[in-house]
């Protein structure tokens, strides 16, 4: 059975199309049987302890709208701290083969490490050993994410090859796999991101979703070639999250004038309104299971850590003989 895996940092906000695209639309074209893992970046063992409880309305959201999308069954929600928990001895394995230069080069905050950031905690420093960690510890064959985190991937794949290269085909080499666009992008051009404050979220009420869509088509760094070009931002929304055969046609009527500005932008409005409808409605309802929810992400986490001990102790067996 393949092993699939994705997540995102615990932070307030809930999850946007970004998430969706790059992290649980990809699971349509997996047709062999497959356990996914959303791994939640929650904090360390020993922050968790202190300000957990603050924690539970983030965690609470993440998880509803997780359980309110299609793939809801699929699904098992970790957190990532009770992982490096079960398996402490891959954790400092993977911690002892790993180089400064390295980390500098994969990391997402690169240009704070490089600057001595005061700022940038040990915690976020260690972010792509922690990454590689749980793809390991989970055994994953594919890691669900968009194409802007491939350096952490490709850090997992050399680390595995260390692992696997001294004790033997121990591990499987991961590999990325990400959603019909690579990178989603927000009205301003910037990777979509709560830090870039364009994010078009999975709870948005219909008239945050319609306002943001109005956005697309009015930066204003547009050259007006570009709205024909099959680049424009809005054309990528509708070839992403459209499942209609018949916005290509859509597109080439805007295209040739045959269509006008406000009919063209209702659609885009409409086919990530489709979307987000059910989700928003879900979410509301799960909200309410509480219980039920923490219940599950207790008992996923549970199942996933037993998977973590079974890798580190395939590990250990090989070390001892």
């Amino acid at each position: 059975m393949l092993s699939l895996v994705s997540g995102c940092r615990l932070t307030s906000g809930g999850l946007h199309l970004g998430h969706y695209l790059g992290c649980l639309s990809p699971l349509d074209i997996f047709d062999k049987p497959y356990k996914y893992y959303f791994v939640l970046t929650d904090v360390s063992p020993t922050e968790k302890k202190v300000i957990h409880k603050e924690m539970n309305s983030d965690l609470l959201l993440i998880a509803s709208i997780l359980l309110s999308t299609k793939y809801s069954e699929r699904i098992k929600i970790i957190l990532q701290s009770d992982l490096q928990e079960s398996a402490p001895n891959l954790l400092s394995l993977i911690q002892d083969i790993t180089t400064l230069n390295q980390l500098e080069h994969v990391h997402p905050q690169k240009l704070e490490i490089k600057q001595r950031c005061s700022k940038l905690n040990i915690n976020d420093f260690l972010f792509p050993i922690q990454q590689t960690f749980c793809s390991t510890a989970l055994n994953a064959n594919y890691i669900l994410m968009n194409d802007d985190n491939s350096r952490i991937v490709h850090f997992s794949r050399k680390i595995v090859r260390k692992i696997n290269n001294v004790h033997g085909s121990t591990f499987s080499l991961p590999y990325l796999k990400h959603g019909i666009i690579p990178r989603l992008l927000g009205f301003n051009y910037k990777k979509m991101s709560k830090n870039n404050h364009n994010c078009i979220f999975l709870t948005d009420s219909s008239e945050e979703v319609r306002g943001k869509v109005r956005q697309l088509f009015k930066y204003r760094y547009y050259p007006d070639h570009y709205k024909l070009s099959d680049d424009f931002l809005p054309f990528l929304y509708l070839r992403a999250f459209n499942q209609r055969e018949e916005k290509e046609i859509i597109i080439a009527d805007f295209k040739s004038g045959k269509m006008e500005l406000d009919h063209f932008i209702e659609y885009v409005f409409l086919s990530i309104e489709e979307l987000i409808k059910p989700i928003r409605q879900g979410c509301k309802v799960n909200q309410e299971n509480k219980n039920y929810i923490l219940r599950k992400i207790k008992e996923d986490t549970r199942e996933a850590c037993t998977e973590a001990r079974l890798s580190e102790n395939k590990l250990i067996e090989v070390l001892l003989r």
